[in-house]
């Protein structure tokens, strides 16, 4: 069956141009051109829709409106801002309900990526209702304390925007959508952002604060605070696994931008149990133990349009002989700092015995000596602290 794709823009200019530079997907996909939100929210009464790309700036009914509703309504699409020009309030809030943004003007090379690499996302989760979860989802759980301290920063005589950015970086979901808005298309940046502390330089402290506040609010709003131990120990958990990803990528012979992708991919391969964790009251105790959280993972980075090697880094960091990737690459230094930290949880001593090491696929892409070298840097790095 043909994906279902739906335009909203209330320029009827701007419709048509989109009608003529995808006239050749007609027999690959269905394709709905709507001049309001009204014309949109009638297709998906009646249809399955997979991507919704909708301007922002819209009578009646804005873009963020839009797809507030299409959120509830068809929570499985994925939901593309297709816009020009908005201001600070509108990026904030669009913050909640887009999972991807794309500048105007855009080509129909640019476009069609998005959208086929949207329709392309891992469509094998267990369960219909966690599918439902994750498209509901905004912005990842965030711990509380991240907020207290950053406004104590911000109001400290010594506030700079590297500070800032050092406690950012502390907390993988507020990091992790910063990192989302600051490499999107929307703020048409030329060089891919790596960093926390980078996307807080770019984005400026106001911004960063506000979006700070709302991952905050979004935890408190899900009145959730049994489990605070256990979403602490998981972010520590994927904070020193993405740490320890970057200093393997130090030592390790990849392409500068390559080596970036490490540590964003480290940091995240624990996102599918955070999400779990913070959610857990909606989902049945089978879908908790059958789901996939590493493709869990890969699927909501997919969704935020986050590069294919953090993606495949992330999805196949346990295992990663199944990835079909036979050369050196982000997913071999993630699985090592992965398993490296893993080995050490109860305090175990680390090497390359561990059952968490794939060694026989390490061995197929990274020499001996290598290993050692990576086994040392570990040692270093988890000699000062015991293990999450």
């Amino acid at each position: 069956m043909n994906n279902t794709i739906v335009f909203v823009d209330d320029d009827k200019r701007v419709l048509d141009g989109l009608r003529r530079m995808f006239r050749d997907y007609r027999k690959q996909w269905r394709i709905y051109f709507c001049l309001s939100a009204k014309e949109a929210l009638e297709v998906f009464k009646e249809k399955h829709v997979d991507v919704i790309i909708s301007d922002m700036r819209m009578p009646v009914m804005n873009g963020v409106q839009l797809l507030h509703k299409i959120r509830s309504m068809s929570p499985h699409t994925i939901r593309i801002a297709l816009s020009g020009y908005v201001n600070k309030e509108m990026t904030l809030e669009s913050i909640q309900v887009v999972h991807q943004f794309i500048a105007k003007p855009c080509d129909k090379e640019s476009i069609s990526a998005v959208i086929e690499r949207a329709i392309s996302l891992p469509s094998t989760l267990c369960d219909e209702k966690v599918k439902a979860v994750l498209g509901k989802i905004d912005t990842l759980p965030s711990l509380p304390t991240v907020y207290t301290e950053m406004i104590k920063e911000v109001n400290s005589d010594n506030c700079s925007l590297l500070n800032i950015g050092k406690i950012v970086n502390k907390d993988v979901a507020v990091s992790t959508n910063l990192l989302k808005i600051v490499n999107s298309s929307f703020f048409g940046f030329a060089r891919h952002v790596d960093s926390a502390a980078q996307a807080v330089s770019i984005l400026g402290m106001e911004t960063v604060e506000n979006l700070v506040l709302f991952t905050s609010v979004f935890s408190s709003d899900r009145n959730n605070t049994s489990n605070f131990d256990e979403l602490y120990r998981l972010n520590t958990f994927c904070l020193k696994v993405g740490l320890l990803a970057a200093k393997l990528a130090d030592v390790t012979d990849l392409p500068d931008k390559q080596k970036g992708y490490c540590q964003i991919a480290g940091m995240m391969t624990g996102l599918g149990r955070l999400v779990l964790e913070e959610y857990s009251t909606e989902l049945s105790d089978d879908a908790r133990t059958e789901t996939d959280y590493a493709q869990m993972s890969s699927y909501i980075l997919g969704m935020w349009g986050l590069p294919l090697e953090v993606v495949d880094s992330v999805r196949w960091h346990q295992n990663p002989s199944e990835s079909g990737l036979g050369s050196l690459a982000p997913l071999t230094v993630v699985h090592a700092a992965y398993a490296m930290i893993k080995s050490t949880e109860g305090g175990n001593e680390l090497g390359l015995a561990s059952e968490f090491l794939d060694i026989d696929y390490l061995l197929s892409v990274v020499h001996e000596d290598d290993l050692e070298k990576w086994l040392q840097v570990a040692i270093e790095f988890l000699t000062p602290s015991e293990g999450p």
